[in-house]
């Protein structure tokens, strides 16, 4: 409709809601398209296209960040729904609609990190878990060896050391001192390392979390499908987290963009 049109001056555009405004688009728009003749599909696309690059362009005119933000969406999906559109773009398109709402959402890319480090975190528990570096069951029954007489003792790394990343080198607390914990709050204190492991590397994707978690430079140092699987996954988490973080920041600044 608005394709190739020309504005002398400014549009009073309604405001719906954003969710709103997409069903008015689905339903008003792409639909009556894809149910009519297939033949025109391509053609009526494309002038979707344009009219919603010109309605962007308006926008932007008129410095209305978010409206030029939402006419971009649009010409988005038309785009991706283009028989000639590559399919490389159809899937990147997708992704900018599922992860980011085509760069409308702040929240949909932070759920999306929440949801990354949790998966990511019970990945990293169930490898140092099968390398056995986090056995719940073995960690009950701790080794202590005495260097002296009387009550100091050296020990193996215990759980609540495991979850700070400290291995005690020297003579430790005294044996009272380290208290009977029962295995399953034992078991509890084990999977916050994993946990806190991948909540520093999601929302510092550039820290590195290894040099102070023992279990992860242990399980990085073996040689080990474990370990290859652990460094793929650290890499992918970095990586995913440092574009929902993008993607975040991109929405915030256009949200609060002053024209």
């Amino acid at each position: 409709m608005f394709d190739g049109a020309r504005f002398e001056g400014g549009i009073a555009y309604p405001k719906p809601g954003e969710m709103d405004a997409l069903r008015i688009f689905d339903k008003a728009v792409i639909d009556p398209i894809l149910k009519g003749d297939s033949d025109q599909h391509d053609e009526a696309l494309k002038a979707v296209e344009g009219g919603a690059q010109v309605l962007k362009h308006q926008m932007r005119l008129q410095a209305d960040s978010l409206r030029e933000q939402r006419f971009y969406r649009f010409e988005l999906i038309a785009r991706r729904l283009q028989s000639t559109t590559h399919w490389s773009e159809r899937v990147s398109s997708h992704l900018f609609g599922w992860l980011a709402d085509y760069g409308l959402s702040v929240s949909r890319p932070l759920g999306w990190l929440v949801v990354t480090m949790a998966l990511c975190a019970t990945a990293y528990f169930g490898l140092a878990r099968s390398a056995g570096l986090l056995d719940p069951a073995g960690a009950s029954q701790s080794v202590r060896v005495a260097i002296a007489p009387g009550h100091y003792y050296r020990e193996v790394p215990s759980a609540q050391e495991l979850i700070l990343g400290q291995v005690v080198d020297g003579p430790s607390q005294r044996l009272n001192a380290l208290g009977n914990a029962s295995a399953s709050r034992i078991a509890e204190a084990m999977t916050k390392g994993p946990i806190l492991f991948a909540v520093e590397l999601g929302f510092i994707p550039v820290s590195d979390p290894i040099s102070h978690h023992t279990w992860a430079k242990d399980l990085s140092a073996q040689d080990s499908w474990q370990s290859a699987v652990f460094a793929g996954l650290r890499l992918a988490q970095r990586l995913l987290s440092l574009i929902l973080i993008f993607l975040t920041a991109l929405a915030l600044r256009r949200r609060f963009q002053i024209g």
